[in-house]
């Protein structure tokens, strides 16, 4: 019992007053998480590639319209939609 208490003791705030060069080895932990959940948060909101619910929405290259241009350099280039292919796209989002 005596050794809990005393562990006890050893984490309180009362401790970074005592022993002020605990101060940086509690923060370092504190910041990596921080820093690895911001990350998280900003892949999810920022990048097009990440999909949170992959059973209802569309992959982002499947929301590209064939018949519009997106290259940058475009030499003599149509761009048309091919049905078989549009109805295929159909048929596995709705058999899903």
């Amino acid at each position: 019992m005596a050794a809990l208490d005393r562990t006890s003791r050893v984490f309180k705030l009362r401790t970074f007053k005592t022993a002020p060069e605990l101060i940086p080895v509690a923060m370092l932990p504190l910041t990596v998480v921080t820093l690895g959940f911001a990350y998280i948060a900003y892949g999810l909101s920022t990048k097009p590639d990440v999909i949170i619910n992959k059973y209802n929405s569309l992959p982002p290259w499947e929301k590209v319209n064939p018949e519009r241009s997106i290259k940058v350099l475009r030499v003599g280039q149509e761009y048309k939609s091919i049905p078989e292919l549009e109805q295929l796209k159909r048929n596995s989002v709705t058999d899903k």
